[in-house]
């Protein structure tokens, strides 16, 4: 306590103040948080929730950094003159909705919190007072990827049952719980971050619970390929130390009933963990490794993946320049690009096909892509949904229908990369996936926005449902890492290319705080990214404001739509 700054007066007043409001914590849980805080000065806090509190954490943390995540814009009216950081956010999960594996961090959290080394995280909302009200299942998820070894968490209502069981599945065991009616709990960073990076050997196999997955565990495929000895189509799927989910990818394609002649092109990027290796020599398998590739195809930003070294048959190259790469090494008139931890149907395939050629093939085909944690679930696949820009930084969502079933395709915004089909010609002409994006994220963006400028359409396919392995929950570890400076490069590259002008200015203005925002924008501007933007733009044929028109209603969350 020996800065000057600080002042246990005010932060003594600050704690009788706060524990004196209806609803609020107990002065004992108040000073428990706020003894951590001064232990930590100056230290990084993120609330989640603003209040009358807000003062007292910035008073202890003299020198420090306070960053407040609020939905209320009366609230974070009512401390706009706190020296703190203050963000607004949106819930979309409801109270009733119950514990989730796959959310998402809330809508409107800058990404770079993620990177910070938070000292201590404290989770007091929203509200969730009602089930008609946001729960906590998002601010409890994202403070588990928010946290560190080093970090300390306090979660307040730790008594109300969707707290409770939210935090075993984000948090894992309370170290200590303070008061009952409210209660407030107190978790180790390091056993939540052990929890995030799923250390877990069970954590990757899910349950056999569907015949899809029976099939997909299964020692061997349960049918052979299906055709001519000249594919019709190539399934082409990337993939980076994937474990058991290649094979059990690979085997559910093979096994799926198909009218249609097809062959599997299997990208290795430089995976090490030998699951590609139990898959090579499958009928109708046939692998393309990057080490393979000439070394000028190793992007200028290349670097060794996790802990590869610097040697060339360590280099992985990404998923955008592995889905490029195994087109050219497919044989067939029409591409499907899968992702390398699915589980497919009966005659998917047909129906991609069959929808693709009544549209000219001029358009990227996908389907419903469901949660494999979801099989068995009765009329899941009755859900119709397609895919969209979640906001004007080029990341992207789920936009539903409604449950009534369509009976022919219908157009979205976007097409999702996990499962896009589309004829060769069409890929070609369209130039392929842009190497310019970086490793992965905005992949998919990417080619239906330029897919949509050069007159083309993107599909969903009713009668297609696959169902995926969603990595991004807190115990499954995803088997590649990725800079949040290179998504963040992808973004911006995007709406440079495809945006109108005042979309992409008032998108730096938003990002102008961001930390390495200069650097990111300087690369964007690089000579030879405005001559390929340049070049792109001088082919299209549709706008921006064309694309935000056409797909209002599933743009409407966009702060920004027609330029």
């Amino acid at each position: 306590m020996s800065n000057p700054a600080f002042s246990a007066a005010t932060v003594a007043n600050g704690l009788q103040r706060c524990s004196s409001k209806s609803g609020g914590m107990l002065v004992l849980q108040y000073a428990r948080i706020v003894l951590e805080i001064i232990a930590r000065a100056p230290a990084n806090v993120l609330v989640f929730g603003a209040g009358a509190d807000t003062a007292m954490y910035v008073d202890a943390n003299p020198g420090g950094r306070t960053v407040v995540l609020e939905r209320h814009a009366k609230w974070l009216d009512a401390i706009q003159d706190v020296s703190c950081e203050s963000f607004h956010v949106h819930y979309s999960t409801v109270r009733s909705a119950g514990v989730r594996d796959h959310v998402t961090a809330p809508e409107g959290m800058p990404w770079n919190l993620l990177d910070v080394p938070w000292d201590v995280i404290i989770v007091d909302g929203p509200e969730g007072h009602t089930d008609t009200m946001p729960g906590r299942q998002q601010s409890l998820f994202a403070a588990s990827l928010a946290s560190k070894n080093s970090s300390v968490l306090f979660v307040h209502d730790y008594q109300r049952d969707l707290e409770r069981q939210c935090c075993d599945r984000y948090l894992g065991s309370a170290v200590e719980e303070i008061g009952q009616q409210p209660s407030l709990a107190v978790f180790d960073g390091a056993t939540v971050s052990l929890r995030t990076a799923g250390d877990s050997a069970e954590s990757d196999v899910p349950p056999k619970q569907h015949p899809l997955m029976e099939v997909a565990c299964a020692g061997k495929p349960v049918s052979r390929l299906q055709g001519s000895s000249r594919p019709v189509v190539s399934v082409v799927i990337p993939t980076h130390d994937e474990g058991d989910w290649l094979k059990r990818t690979v085997h559910s394609v093979l096994a799926a009933k198909s009218d249609t002649a097809y062959e599997i092109v299997i990208f290795d990027d430089a995976s090490t963990d030998g699951s590609v290796d139990v898959v090579r020599n499958l009928d109708g398998v046939n692998v393309v490794s990057a080490c393979e590739l000439p070394v000028e195809r190793i992007p200028d930003w290349g670097k060794p993946r996790g802990d590869h070294d610097e040697s060339r048959t360590g280099q992985a190259v990404g998923c955008i320049v592995g889905r490029n790469a195994g087109a050219e090494a497919a044989s067939g008139d029409y591409l499907c690009f899968l992702d390398s931890h699915v589980l497919v149907q009966d005659h998917w395939l047909d129906h991609l096909l069959e929808t693709s050629r009544k549209h000219g093939d001029r358009c990227l085909v996908s389907g419903n892509i469901l949660n494999v944690d979801n099989l068995g679930e009765p009329n899941i696949e009755s859900k119709q949904f397609g895919y969209t820009l979640r906001d004007w930084g080029a990341r992207t969502t789920w936009h539903y229908y409604g449950l009534g079933r369509f009976e022919t395709a219908y157009e979205t915004p976007l097409c999702p990369g996990g499962l896009m089909f589309t004829s060769r010609r069409h890929f070609d002409s369209i130039g392929g996936f842009s190497e310019h994006v970086r490793w992965w994220g905005g992949t998919d963006a990417e080619i239906s926005l330029k897919n949509y400028m050069l007159g083309g359409v993107a599909l969903a396919d009713p009668l297609v449902a696959i169902y995926h392995y969603y990595k991004n929950i807190t115990d499954r570890k995803p088997s590649f890492k990725v800079s949040y400076r290179d998504t963040f490069f992808n973004r911006l590259f995007i709406m440079k290319a495809f945006s109108s002008q005042a979309v992409f200015d008032r998108l730096c203005g938003h990002y102008a705080l961001q930390a390495k925002m200069d650097a990111i924008l300087a690369d964007v501007h690089q000579q030879k990214y405005l001559q390929a933007i340049e070049a792109m733009q001088a082919t299209f044929v549709r706008t921006w404001d064309q694309f935000a028109t056409q797909f209002a209603s599933q743009l409407k969350q966009l702060p920004i739509q027609a330029g």
